[in-house]
């Protein structure tokens, strides 16, 4: 049972930040400003921070699904498989789709 749990956790949490980062960028990052003569601002910083969460995220279910294979007490090849396309692809779609994101405000 806590292992369903935890698949679902892990699932589910790159996907919610995939989509809280885009929301974010395509919404206050734009209206956070740039100091004078500095290259980046507090909404570069803010979005750097949630890449490393996104990349975070999908690392923690790469490696419960490598678990998932691994011990024989807790094998479930279903769950591995779609943690491990969830923590492959989320990064994917982030570097293609990011640049993208228009500016809703």
């Amino acid at each position: 049972m806590i292992i369903c749990r935890i698949y679902q956790v892990l699932a589910i949490t790159p996907l919610v930040i995939l989509v809280s980062t885009f929301a974010f960028r395509a919404t206050f990052y734009w209206s956070i400003s740039v100091a004078d003569g500095e290259p980046k601002g507090g909404g570069d910083i803010i979005e750097i921070l949630l890449l490393l969460l996104l990349i975070g995220s999908c690392i923690l279910s790469i490696l419960f699904s490598a678990l998932l294979v691994v011990i024989p007490k807790i094998r479930n090849n279903t769950y591995s498989l779609k943690l491990l396309i969830i923590g492959v692809v989320i990064p994917l779609v982030f570097w293609v789709i990011h640049p993208f994101i228009p500016r809703l405000v």
